[in-house]
């Protein structure tokens, strides 16, 4: 009995560690700019990636960006059910935080309004 009282402790322990791990967003911006960051990951890898192919590869790495695109957009979609659409005022404060967190995408103003915002 004291082994599963011992084991259960030690599982809830190992879960508070855990969760600790990673810091909880300090705001709503915060929270969304690391989910687009998350989000647009691949696709912004791709991206770059196209100037360099050759051009035989072309049509399968679009259509490799076609469905990380729609990725970003379903991963996106959660986000904003979680935290909310921004108004395109809001915009340019998230971009602020994107400069920092993943400036790969903070300069995309096209999609950040795409999958952001009304």
């Amino acid at each position: 009995m004291q082994k599963k009282a011992l084991l259960s402790v030690s599982i809830v322990l190992a879960a508070l560690w855990a969760a600790c791990q990673r810091p909880v967003p300090s705001s709503r911006f915060s929270a969304l700019a690391e989910a687009y960051c998350e989000c647009t990951a691949t696709l912004v890898q791709l991206n770059r990636a196209t100037d360099t192919l050759d051009h035989k590869h072309l049509p399968q790495h679009f259509r490799q960006i076609e469905t990380a695109y729609r990725q970003a957009r379903d991963c996106m979609a959660a986000a904003i059910g979680q935290y909310g659409l921004l108004q395109t005022a809001e915009l340019d404060s998230l971009t602020l935080l994107l400069q920092q967190r993943c400036p790969g995408v903070a300069h995309q103003r096209d999609l950040l309004e795409e999958l952001l915002s009304k």
